[in-house]
């Protein structure tokens, strides 16, 4: 089982970057902006602030572990919290003197870190996976439906390494990109032009071509910056003959269409992306960027568990689209620690086991074992609550106890989250309006990857925002955002295509984000 590589890359540096900045950013808002509005300044210690709702729970639970606080009437709802976020709290305590309140900040900060980083990967991925980039100057330039063949200053391969045949069939020294049958019906026949496989194969011309790769001026054959093909009518079938151009007269890049081929042979959906080389990182910086600006994000640096839940998360799922089973199995087990959102990323990993490229098609059944290892947490925690209270459904129960949500029709959820964001005004108000919205984000979202048949990624979000929505009332979809990497991702190919949009959104979103953050270290509920 090999390691995964280490090294940063440019696109890995811009994502910590914007992590780095943020969290400079809001850690010095909670310390500075309490003092300039007197009307919220409580007096609390810096800590303190960020110890609000659910991170005290976390702290409690740290601490005295699932028998409650002595002294103090127990809470029925802290089963509903898994247990991997407070060993976190103890572990990092260990090196934070005790003081679990720091230990969570320094989780958030580190697991955030590597969460931005995954996601700046994936998001990177994404793309070129579609559309995989081009061996040579990193300038080179992936249109929607073409891309360059080498650059103009690459040198000519030896005309040595060609086996010339009387009908022009040549053995094409190297090149990785290819034509699809779609060029050849574009270029007008079957046999006259010039075609490679992925590695380096034949370049076969029909009977009029044989001179087509190596002319007068001894240059390349290949479609690539050294020069192009010029065609006229041929001499007899109507077929047409390619002629050498010297480089002087021909275009200064040439184009073909690109596609990367699945294990079965077949090629891949050509994405309708216009983007350079030196612009992968753009996906991924605006990915972070977004799920950074999201109005949810103060939950990303304060004691929760959603940092420390991506931190396993989304590398887990980058291993599992590239195909290394093990190490997604082996980084989704603690994830299933950390939260019950684990269970819904497992089920999508087997759907991308099932149907993706580098799943059963490539490798077989035998990788299948390792995706039963992330439910050993599951199964660990209801047994250990079981023996605990003698109730194997005390998660279900904890939620029903603590904040009465049990299975509803999701339109009686509905009509009682309306009611309560749009009927009412109280302190919970904007909250429940949030939720309303998130909501209303993730049909979409899941609409969308229905329609663009994203099946393990449905999986994932549909699964989540269905458990959510069959609720009493609306509650955590908001947080439940930040865990939804298709949304993030999406907004990285937003950041690509069209930066204005990008920008306006972000902008839109940056003052509910703060809004939030303000509200929640103040002792507000926000979700």
């Amino acid at each position: 089982m090999r390691l995964p590589t280490a090294r940063l890359r440019p696109g890995d540096r811009r994502a910590l970057a914007l992590w780095l900045g943020s969290w400079v950013g809001v850690m010095f808002f909670v310390a500075v902006v309490p003092r300039v509005l007197p009307s919220i300044y409580d007096g609390k210690p810096y800590l303190d602030r960020w110890a609000q709702w659910d991170a005290v729970r976390f702290l409690d639970i740290a601490t005295y572990g699932y028998g409650g606080v002595p002294g103090e009437k127990f809470d029925p709802g802290w089963p509903a919290f898994f247990p991997g976020y407070p060993l976190a709290l103890k572990f990092t305590g260990l090196f934070t003197g005790g003081d679990y309140k720091l230990a969570g900040l320094v989780i958030s900060f580190l697991a955030g870190g590597v969460a931005a980083l995954a996601l700046g990967r994936l998001a990177e991925d994404e793309l070129t996976s579609r559309r995989p980039r081009r061996r040579g100057s990193s300038r080179g330039r992936l249109s929607g439906r073409t891309s360059r063949l080498g650059d103009a200053d690459e040198p000519a391969p030896d005309a040595d390494a060609h086996d010339r045949t009387a009908h022009g069939d040549l053995a094409s020294a190297h090149g990785s990109d290819t034509v699809t049958d779609d060029d050849r019906d574009e270029r007008g026949g079957r046999g006259d032009h010039h075609e490679q496989d992925d590695h380096g194969g034949r370049d076969d011309h029909g009977a009029h071509g044989a001179h087509g790769a190596h002319g007068a001026h001894g240059g390349r054959g290949d479609l690539g910056g050294r020069g192009d093909y010029g065609r006229r009518e041929g001499l007899g079938g109507g077929g047409t003959v390619r002629h050498r151009v010297h480089a002087a007269e021909a275009a200064p890049r040439a184009t073909v269409r690109r596609s990367a081929p699945f294990a079965n042979g077949t090629a891949a959906p050509e994405d309708d992306v216009d983007v350079a080389d030196d612009q992968v990182g753009t996906v991924g910086a605006g990915a972070v960027a977004a799920m950074l600006a999201s109005p949810a994000a103060v939950f990303l640096f304060a004691g929760y568990s959603e940092s420390l839940f991506l931190a396993f998360a989304l590398p887990a799922w980058l291993m599992a689209k590239r195909g290394r089973w093990a190490w997604a199995a082996l980084l989704a087990t603690p994830s299933s620690a950390v939260r019950i959102t684990g269970l819904f990323l497992v089920l999508a990993m087997i759907v991308e086991y099932l149907v993706g490229r580098h799943g059963r098609r490539e490798q077989g059944w035998a990788p299948i074992g390792w995706l039963v290892l992330p439910f050993a947490p599951l199964v660990a925690y209801t047994v250990y609550q079981w023996h605990r209270t003698g109730d194997w459904m005390a998660w279900q129960h904890a939620q029903e106890a603590g904040w009465h949500r049990k299975f509803t029709m999701p339109w009686d959820a509905f009509t009682l989250t309306w009611k309560s964001a749009f009927d009412t005004d109280y302190e919970f108000t904007l909250a429940f309006r949030i939720e309303v919205f998130a909501a209303a984000v993730g049909v979409l979202l899941s609409l969308y990857l229905l329609y663009r048949r994203r099946w393990p990624e449905l999986a994932y979000v549909g699964l989540q925002l269905g458990a959510l929505m069959t609720s009493s009332y609306y509650l955590s979809i908001g947080r439940a955002t930040l865990l939804w990497w298709p949304l993030w991702l999406g907004f990285g190919m937003l950041a690509l295509r069209h930066r204005w949009l990008f920008g306006a959104v972000v902008a839109a979103a940056a003052p509910f984000a703060l809004l939030q953050l303000l509200t929640f270290t103040s002792g507000g509920w926000v979700g």
